[in-house]
């Protein structure tokens, strides 16, 4: 018998939200379950829905959250229950992933499935580190195989095969592979690279021979891929020169700015300095709000976040926006393009993208009888309410901004870091205590505005936006960086 409940099994890719393909990205946000591994990209759980519930059987050497057999009958149990289940697996589903196995228990139990392919940990070589993986001059063939039981490894056969070997899931075993491979007979000078830490940044990439391979001692982060083979020795004609910029904003903002930049020849590294959090206080007062929503003539919104989380609750509240009568201002284009998506227009973008240029607005615009309200951020640096005297304002804090802390130090070296974008007063503190002071004197920062510059301590080269939005700050970057090219 067929259950109504649906099983996708969505490949994940590897180290990058934007990896994922359109298909598993709208599977995500709809799900009404996902069940991750351990290898999921940072933030992709964040696409998901408020009422998505979330079931993590991460897998690791020696460490099962859950046994194979288990998440089989867990996902038929699941669609028994729910309508749209996601299996969400890193990489690929059938690369070393077991999804045959759990497509063949859910076809012998009669529930449906889906099979959306993700780029695997093979194909990220490519995105991230510009290693073809087959080039006529140097490969002809390729080789991939799990590195995980040594036992099930023909190292006779792999010894003389001629071509790139890929070995997954091996980091724990590299010293053993290589020490077999050279007992089999490959020469012992074949170069070898271990690239690891691939879930994150920086990728890890050591290069060797399979002889030096047999002793070192390694401490690579997981999940990493053993790479033997002539190409390793030509991989420097395959590497771009780009200079390289620190995208600074959290996850779900920071899309079109690193595209944007990405067109400009401008290589991206993206390390979020803020998280976002709700306020389960300023949600519960803003639910009480919204039972008299009525009342309001003046609805105020200072960020895409305020939006995303008032029309949430909007909707959790059966409440028709058709029957909002009130006019609506927003701070600048990026927030009037969150409001775009409810089918909304603002009636007012100050032309200043500021808290001043939203109070100049409504101070020409507010008589005594209005009433507004404004759902906003915890972490203000000007409240309305001592500005706009002339009537009843209701400033409500509905998500907290909460510093992370990366060792910034280390990914500046690293990675080479040349330019940072700081988009918000909050970040541009973080980064006044994260960032040395000798790295400050060498590091260029593009600053959205001039709040945003105050609050930049120690750095002596700070590029400002004109015009306090997100394309105003591509826009100086773009000035810049012509103008650096055309003094050269």
């Amino acid at each position: 018998m067929i259950t109504l409940g649906k099983v996708y099994l969505v490949g994940s890719g590897i180290n990058e939200l934007n990896q994922l393909t359109l298909r598993a990205k709208e599977l995500i946000e709809t799900a009404d379950v996902i069940v991750y591994d351990s290898l999921i990209p940072r933030d992709v759980l964040s696409l998901s829905n408020n009422n998505c519930k979330k079931i993590f059987v991460g897998k690791r050497k020696d460490e099962h959250s859950y046994k194979q057999e288990e998440i089989n009958e867990l996902l038929a149990q699941l669609s028994r229950n729910y309508q749209r289940i996601v299996r969400l697996k890193g990489g690929d589903p059938f690369l070393f992933g077991r999804a045959g196995e759990e497509i063949e228990y859910l076809n012998k139990n009669g529930v449906r499935f889906e099979v959306i392919p993700g780029i695997s940990s093979i194909q990220t070589l490519e995105v991230l580190l510009n290693i073809p993986l087959t080039h006529r001059n140097y490969n002809h063939s390729v080789q991939i195989l799990t590195g995980h039981d040594l036992g099930l490894i023909d190292f006779k056969n792999l010894a003389d095969f001629n071509g790139n070997i890929l070995i997954l899931m091996g980091v724990s075993n590299i010293n053993e592979i290589c020490n077999n491979l050279i007992q089999a007979g490959k020469d012992l000078n074949t170069p070898v690279a271990l690239i690891s830490n691939l879930n994150n940044k920086p990728v890890g990439f050591q290069k060797g021979t399979l002889l030096s391979f047999t002793s070192q001692d390694l401490k690579a982060q997981k999940p990493g891929i053993i790479l033997i083979g002539e190409i390793i020795n030509h991989l420097e004609k395959f590497q771009q020169n780009k200079k390289k910029i620190l995208i600074t904003r959290p996850k779900r903002s920071y899309d079109n700015l690193s595209e944007s930049i990405n067109d400009l020849g401008i290589e991206t590294e993206i390390v979020p300095l803020i998280k976002i959090k709700k306020n389960i206080f300023g949600i519960e007062k803003l639910q009480s709000k919204l039972k008299k929503i009525e009342e309001y003539s003046f609805l105020v919104f200072t960020s895409p976040t305020s939006i995303e989380i008032f029309f949430d609750l909007i909707r959790k509240s059966r409440i028709d926006i058709r029957n909002l009568d009130l006019k609506i201002c927003v701070i600048g284009p990026g927030t009037a393009k969150a409001l775009n998506q409810y089918c909304l227009i603002p009636d007012y973008i100050p032309n200043e993208y500021s808290s001043d240029g939203i109070i100049e607005v409504l101070k020409s615009e507010l008589t005594s009888n209005d009433r507004v309200l404004i759902p906003r951020s915890t972490s203000i640096n000007k409240s309305f309410l001592n500005s706009l005297t002339i009537t009843q304002v209701d400033e409500i804090g509905i998500y907290d901004i909460i510093e992370e802390h990366p060792n910034l130090n280390q990914i500046i070296k690293n990675e080479k870091i040349e330019f940072i974008t700081a988009t918000s007063s909050t970040i541009a503190r973080n980064l006044s205590k994260l960032i040395d002071q000798d790295l400050k004197d060498k590091i260029k920062v593009y600053s959205i505005g001039k709040e945003t510059s105050k609050e930049l301590k120690g750095f002596p080269n700070i590029i400002e936006s004109k015009n306090f939005s997100i394309d105003g700050l591509i826009e100086t970057i773009k000035n810049d960086f012509t103008n650096t090219v055309k003094k050269k």
